[in-house]
């Protein structure tokens, strides 16, 4: 990205003129990590559920928690409430809707601030609110307690469990984690990612996080500043509009159309002033 300086030019104007290649690296070296850092932050602005969040990444089913005692005063009421007589996978799918009817689903950054966060049953049943992920470790430590076998399983678009052969909480088609084995995520997932994370994040969390990288990566230049940051948000409030109503060929478009205005937008040159015609006023 270019940065530009003034050049006095004849005739008293200025001129915005690239700085030199080495000036740029310079900034650079100290510019990029100010901006990882600050970019970190926005996205989990709570370090110690971040620091929670990279220890789910090793095994989500680590956070299984039987013991908990949320978990107890929930297993409780399924003895006060669940029919009598009901065989184990009738008791899976029982289970499975009274903890979908408990928990209302909210996302993360509504929940937490985080972008993500997975919570313990405790933490989840204090509010009453949480996104797939918690919805899966509350039942799932609620299985365990009544003495289930359950596994947490995962893309990277859902969280769900297989407990005993059957799948609950609304299985994706594939598993891409769970604790055991891995796999990277395909481009297929970029669209259906794009979709959520444009209709369920607040635009105004996407408008900080480029208002910071445009702070770090244009000062003191201004008015690009103000520039480029007018036309990204623009674009991203349309690209939110088109993941809210737009079926996804239409809203592949627009998200196109989206990130082409932003790349033109940050790698575009200004012009310099064009220079006085000979004989013009001094």
């Amino acid at each position: 990205m270019s940065e530009e300086i003034p050049n006095e030019q004849p005739g008293g104007q200025a001129a915005q003129v690239p700085p030199p290649a080495g000036l740029r690296f310079v900034r650079a070296i100290y510019r990029v990590p100010i901006l990882a850092l600050g970019i970190v932050f926005l996205l989990f602005p709570h370090p110690r559920r971040a620091l929670r969040e990279i220890r789910m990444l090793r095994d989500p089913n680590a956070l299984i928690a039987p013991g908990d005692s949320a978990v107890a005063k929930l297993s409780a009421e399924v003895d006060a409430n669940m029919p009598k007589g009901l065989d184990r996978p009738k008791q899976i799918a029982w289970i499975e809707g009274f903890i979908e009817n408990r928990i209302v689903y909210t996302n993360d950054w509504d929940q937490w601030l985080n972008v993500d966060y997975w919570p313990t049953p405790t933490e989840t049943m204090a509010t009453g609110h949480e996104d797939c992920d918690g919805i899966a470790v509350v039942a799932a430590s609620l299985l365990k307690h009544r003495g289930f076998s359950p596994r947490i399983q995962a893309s990277y678009e859902h969280v769900w469990l297989e407990v005993e052969g059957e799948k609950i909480l609304h299985p994706d088609k594939e598993t891409d984690f769970d604790g055991e084995h891995w796999s990277l995520p395909g481009l297929k997932i970029l669209l259906p990612w794009a979709r959520y994370s444009l209709s369920a994040f607040p635009l105004w969390r996407w408008g900080t996080l480029v208002a910071w990288a445009i702070l770090v990566l244009r000062w003191p230049n201004r008015p690009r500043a103000v520039l480029e940051f007018a036309a990204i948000f623009i674009a991203l409030a349309f690209a939110s509009l088109a993941a809210r109503q737009m079926p996804d060929a239409l809203f592949a478009v627009v998200l196109l159309a989206a990130l082409a205005l932003t790349v033109w937008t940050v790698f575009r040159r200004s012009r310099p002033p064009a220079a006085p015609s000979p004989g013009g006023p001094a």
